[in-house]
């Protein structure tokens, strides 16, 4: 008796379009970065700050050895001050820092510029003070592996940190106009990168006549955090023939370690 064989048959199943969001979590793994730049001569088109601040003398010495001096009127109430911390021969930090991670950060760039692995040799601190407290710093670097695409007098602004409580006081915008009056120099820019998500500091740097450069990402190679860098992916600057200088410097430093 034969057996009578049955034939089943499965409807097809379309293939299903690749979902912009599903694509989306595909490509955009790498955290994404703005490059901000102030370039001396075009941006400094206005005061930044008052003339009373811009003749003050600066504080060169140690934090802990040097007094603060007092914030300009109508920026930050009487009872805050600020000062400057440079690394020395010894390790001395400035004071109320307050965390070990905190505290790592300045050893290391102290370690660096000891070493003279950075470009130049003007790195340090700007720190603002309510009493003994401290209620923000602005760190500032030369050219190093992190920072490939500065030129030989660029400075990195960088780390920036406020005590949660005093922000909105408008302390790290008053850092930066400060630094932009006490680094300056012809023919240097400033650069201040920034997470594309970090909408408090892209507006601190905005207000302080900083102009969009780039946007980039960070990578880490052998995912060594220490070894990690910013690199530019797309260029936003429209005119100025020195302008690709920084990104051909990037791109540089890029191939050479591939």
């Amino acid at each position: 008796m034969g057996v009578s064989r049955a034939i089943v048959s499965a409807p097809a199943i379309p293939n299903r379009p690749v979902e912009p969001a599903a694509l989306a979590v595909t490509i955009g793994l790498d955290p994404r970065y703005l490059f901000y730049r102030y370039i001396y001569g075009e941006n400094a088109d206005s005061r930044r700050v008052g003339d009373e601040i811009a003749h003050q003398p600066i504080n060169n010495g140690n934090a802990r050895e040097q007094p603060g001096q007092p914030l300009a009127a109508g920026v930050s109430p009487a009872s805050y001050s600020w000062t400057t911390w440079r690394p020395r021969m010894w390790p001395a930090l400035p004071r109320g820092l307050s965390g070990l991670r905190t505290k790592l950060r300045f050893l290391f760039r102290w370690a660096l510029y000891r070493a003279h692995l950075f470009a130049g040799s003007e790195c340090g601190a700007l720190l603002v003070y309510e009493g003994e407290r401290l209620a923000h710093y602005s760190n500032y670097t030369p050219r190093y592996w992190r920072f490939p695409f500065l030129a030989d007098d660029d400075l990195q602004i960088g780390d920036t940190w406020t005590d949660p409580a005093y922000r909105g006081r408008g302390l790290a915008l008053f850092a930066l106009q400060m630094l932009e009056t006490s680094l300056e120099r012809p023919n240097r820019s400033l650069w201040y990168v920034v997470g594309e998500l970090n909408e408090p500091s892209i507006r601190v740097a905005e207000k302080a006549r900083f102009t969009l450069a780039a946007e980039g990402t960070r990578v880490r190679p052998w995912r060594l955090k220490m070894a990690e860098r910013y690199v530019m992916r797309k260029s936003c600057w429209a005119t100025a023939p020195d302008r690709e200088a920084a990104v051909s410097a990037n791109q540089s430093y890029s191939a050479k370690q591939t």
